[in-house]
């Protein structure tokens, strides 16, 4: 609490005034003001204040030149000021007098440069700095009147090619290498040939007007960083690169005419700019972070927009189409490796002679809202980290990748960049892929959600509307896709060939063709399969010759279930829709709640088992046997290596004039494969029937169901597995 102080003359003994001074003293003592007040009221000055004074008084007086720091000096007054030579700036000595400086002295090598110490009294320093380019010196040490630096408001006039010297006649490329270092915004006004790279100043921008922009003249040399060649313009920190024309000229195809945003730049914006006829990589965003390629139209190169090792990178509304090498026709629009918060969305992409939208490795990636098209290898495809020593050594984890409301058209043929349809080259890509072996160790599931595949030809290499060819099993992998929706007409859907844990939910198997044969995909060497919830349509003037999906198995005994559960199947009559062949390591098949197109009754069994073993949950099926074929439940496959007990099963017979009774039966598979098949209602021995018209009945014989004078009859089964 502060002492309040009397108002007694001078002296005062009182013991609150003797506090009251102590606080005082220390103000006089150690506080920078140049003022205290006293316990009277009267203000005076603390040490801090007198040395302000003297400094005026000296200031006032002048001061006394000595030379110099080389020489050396010694100082005993504060006026006396000493020159150093090597910048001709004089320093006052700010400490303790007398102050000793031995020849070949420094101002920093006797005492340091700062209060306390040596004090620059002269404006050769001022000088140095106004005159100097480096950042933050120069014109931006001055301020115009509104509060702009000089240096801000020179920045912020642009600079014209023309006005530069620009001619658009011949290679202008030793020009194009100084126009784009100078600090100032820079305008493309006339269209320029180079064939050499272009550093472009940090915090600086290019744009161009009137459709300018750059024709390479030959392939240009420059910078080349790991999987491409040099490009005619290098981004600096926070520049933007808005509607230039890059071409590298068509039937030529120089190398070159794009742009490169090199390792450790940030904030690099490249808006409406037009890339063509180039056998490079139009836009490369190399091992740099927080940067975009936005609303840019690519068209006949050998890549469209490509990252490695970047973070924090947004391609968004571009077009992107004939993407191929003139040579080896191949070519990705959008892809990259190893990328880290990578956001692809709102992009059209066509007529790829390899990939549409591709993720290698990395990690917090997302590709969503996109159109995709003719890719020759995949229209959207996740791979694994590739082997290239930078790659490996980054050691980022894969995983959290997700492909979102994308829709994707699939065809046998891809446009090259003159307009001919080239065929598929593989014969086991699709719409939607994973290919080749992942990452062992990933962190965050593959996802495909809510897109919208469409295979639009009946004939040709790789029409599979999902296809995942994944050689190695990750440890932690898993692959999820929910709410898809899968269109074909090639009679292929699905393939899974891969060593993963495979999720899928609520998705759509539409199968819009009428004469090809359904062999719609294999599901095969799974580590483990969760589905529930899913469609399987076909139209109903289809030829359905062999299953729909056969779950092919041969991976280790302790991996885990393959689950089938609440689909919802619909298809011509005699459809099956899944084969259970557990070949080489057979493991359980769960089949529940399967929601069967069966209101009218099924004539066979939709599923079939070749190898392995079924578990039932609650499946229903209903049979209609037309003229009352009897069933032989021995001669139907999927029930063995069942283990299963239905008991609340029926036989509804159909009688002479619209009437119709029940029988109540049971059927069981036990573990050593024996069907037993009983009798619930038998309503008195075999021929007495439960009727009155005593002439039709149903007979239990073996594991033979068979019916007599009965018009057809509805066999109704609820299995479930002990």
């Amino acid at each position: 609490m502060a002492t309040t102080p009397t108002q007694l003359p001078i002296p005062s003994e009182k013991p609150q005034d003797l506090k009251f001074n102590a606080g005082k003293i220390d103000e006089f003592v150690t506080s920078m003001g140049w003022t205290y007040t006293d316990r009277l009221n009267v203000k005076h000055y603390t040490i801090e204040g007198l040395k302000h004074i003297a400094e005026q008084a000296i200031s006032a007086f002048g001061y006394i030149t000595i030379d110099s720091f080389e020489g050396g000096a010694t100082l005993t007054l504060p006026n006396q000021v000493l020159r150093w030579q090597n910048n001709g700036e004089y320093y006052r000595w700010d400490g303790i007098f007398p102050k000793v400086v031995a020849p070949g002295s420094t101002p920093n090598t006797v005492g340091g440069i700062g209060v306390g110490a040596w004090v620059g009294v002269g404006d050769a320093s001022l000088r140095a700095n106004l005159i100097s380019n480096e950042d933050g010196m120069g014109g931006s040490l001055v301020r115009l009147t509104g509060g702009e630096t000089v240096q801000g408001f020179v920045n912020s006039i642009e600079l014209y090619a023309s006005d530069f010297g620009f001619t658009g006649v011949g290679d202008e490329t030793a020009k194009w290498k100084l126009f784009c270092q100078e600090m100032r915004s820079k305008v493309l006004d006339v269209s320029i040939g180079i064939s050499g790279e272009g550093i472009l100043a940090d915090n600086t921008s290019l744009r161009a007007i009137h459709g300018c922009g750059i024709t390479l003249t030959g392939n240009v040399t420059g910078t080349t960083v790991s999987g491409s060649e040099a490009h005619c313009l290098v981004a600096g920190n926070n520049s933007t690169i808005d509607s230039v024309v890059f071409n590298g000229v068509s039937g030529t195809f120089y190398n070159g005419a794009g742009i490169l945003i090199p390792a450790g730049k940030t904030g690099v914006e490249v808006l409406h700019c037009k890339f063509t006829n180039t056998s490079g990589i139009p836009v490369k965003f190399y091992k740099c972070s927080n940067c975009k390629a936005q609303n840019n139209h690519i068209e006949g190169v050998r890549h469209g927009i490509m990252w490695w090792l970047a973070s924090n990178i947004e391609i968004s509304g571009n077009a992107i189409t004939k993407i191929s090498h003139p040579s080896l026709n191949n070519g990705g629009g959008i892809w990259g490796a190893v990328g880290q918060q990578i956001f692809i969305h709102n992009n059209s992409v066509s007529h790829c002679a390899d990939v549409g939208i591709d993720i290698e490795g990395g990690r917090n990636c997302f590709v969503f809202n996109n159109y995709i098209t003719h890719c020759r290898n995949g229209e959207i495809a996740i791979f694994g980290t590739g082997a290239e020593a930078d790659l490996v050594a980054a050691g980022v984890i894969m995983g959290n990748i997700i492909f979102s409301n994308n829709n994707v058209d699939r065809y046998s043929t891809a446009n090259d960049r003159t307009g001919i349809a080239v065929a598929n080259a593989l014969t086991d890509a699709a719409g939607e892929m994973i290919y080749g072996g992942l990452d062992v160790t990933q962190d965050g599931a593959l996802v495909f959600e809510r897109n919208h595949v469409r295979v639009l030809e009946s004939s040709g290499n790789s029409l599979y509307c999902h296809r995942s060819r994944t050689s190695n099993a990750s440890g932690t992998a898993k692959i999820i896709q929910r709410g898809c929706v899968y269109e074909t007409v090639s009679g292929r859907t699905l393939l899974y060939y891969d060593r993963q844990d495979r999720e899928i939910y609520e998705c759509e198997l539409r199968y819009k063709g009428t004469a090809a044969n359904v062999i719609s995909g294999e599901l095969r060497d799974m580590r483990s399969f969760m589905s529930r919830g899913n469609l399987i349509d076909i139209e109903r003037d289809a030829v359905v010759t062999s299953q729909v999906f056969t779950l092919n198995n041969s991976q280790a005994v302790d991996d885990n279930e393959l689950e089938l559960d609440g689909w919802t199947l619909r298809g011509p009559a005699g459809t099956v829709y899944f084969n259970v062949n557990q070949t080489s390591t057979p493991r359980t098949v769960i089949i529940g709640n399967m929601n069967l197109d069966d209101s009218a009754g099924l004539t066979t069994i939709p599923f079939t088992r070749s190898s392995g073993f079924i578990e039932w949950k609650n499946q229903k099926i209903r049979l209609l046997r037309p003229g009352a074929n009897a069933v032989d439940f021995s001669s139907v496959a999927v029930f063995y290596q069942s283990d299963f007990d239905a008991i609340d099963c029926h036989a509804t017979l159909m009688l002479d004039g619209d009437k119709k009774s029940v029988y109540r039966f049971a059927l069981k598979c036990d573990a050593g494969d024996t069907i037993y098949l009983t009798a619930i209602d038998s309503g008195g021995a075999a021929g007495t029937g439960l009727w009155p018209n005593s002439a039709c009945y149903a007979t239990f014989s073996g594991t033979t169901l068979s019916f007599t004078q009965v018009l057809s009859a509805m066999v109704e089964l609820n299995l479930n597995s002990m």
